[in-house]
């Protein structure tokens, strides 16, 4: 299905220093003002897109016993030609080796807004990535890509745990984390590791739109907690987890 609206064009700004970092360092980083200016970010769309993480909903299945991550969930499938099509919504399930805190167990989480799956950055983010993947990879065939909104929350009494699982893969081809907003919130740093757990880059994703994207394949990443600045108040670190598979 076509979009009834053009999505945000990125790929031309964007494509080629992506594709260059993945082969040379198996991940990239993007400044947010970099994704900015790349693709025109029009105010209006992103306000919309970020006020989603508004209503997501508890995650009642974390294998910690955690109360702190809130998210939604829903996939595409990215057609060679660019199509993108929101597949049926169903539970999210890894296996137990690859998620071994959640892994094995049928997911049930509520689906994606209308409002974010047709958003027009997210739909010109999700084309774009795709087709960087493509030349990465020197290829051009379908993508299932597979979207997890989330909110961890943080205060006075209680971590937030953005990677309960500690350093792990996702048993994916290319995992991107696009930062939304961080309010209140210390630590929360990113890691990338070799496929043996080598320190590769440490950086925190601080302002909207900081994307990092790795090879899910090769590298490993993880998460450091997060707590509240102020403990008197509530704190919350919103992304958005894209993770791209071959079906």
């Amino acid at each position: 299905m076509m979009d009834a609206v053009a999505p945000m064009s990125l790929a031309d700004t964007m494509s080629a220093g992506l594709v260059t970092a993945l082969r040379s360092k198996q991940y990239a980083f993007v400044p947010g003002r970099s994704l900015q200016a790349a693709c025109g970010l029009e105010p209006e769309v992103w306000a919309e897109f970020a006020d989603c993480w508004e209503r997501l909903t508890l995650d009642h299945y974390m294998g910690d016993g955690g109360r702190y991550r809130y998210r939604r969930y829903g996939a595409f499938l990215l057609g060679a030609h660019g199509e993108l099509v929101l597949q049926p919504h169903g539970p999210y399930e890894q296996p137990r080796y690859i998620n071994t805190l959640n892994g094995g167990v049928a997911r049930h989480f509520d689906p994606l807004e209308p409002s974010f799956v047709h958003n027009r950055f997210l739909r010109g983010l999700l084309r774009a990535l795709g087709r960087a993947f493509d030349a990465a990879e020197g290829t051009n065939a379908p993508w299932l890509v597979r979207l997890h909104p989330y909110r961890i929350r943080a205060d006075g009494a209680m971590l937030g745990q953005p990677t309960p699982e500690g350093l792990h893969r996702d048993g994916v081809d290319f995992i991107c984390t696009l930062m939304v907003e961080r309010h209140n919130v210390e630590g929360g740093e990113t890691r990338i590791t070799d496929a043996a757990g080598n320190l590769l880059h440490a950086l925190t994703l601080s302002d909207p739109l900081d994307l990092l994207v790795a090879n899910d394949v090769t590298t490993m990443h993880g998460v450091s907690p997060i707590t509240a600045a102020r403990p008197d108040r509530a704190a919350w670190r919103d992304v958005l987890v894209i993770a791209y598979a071959r079906p």
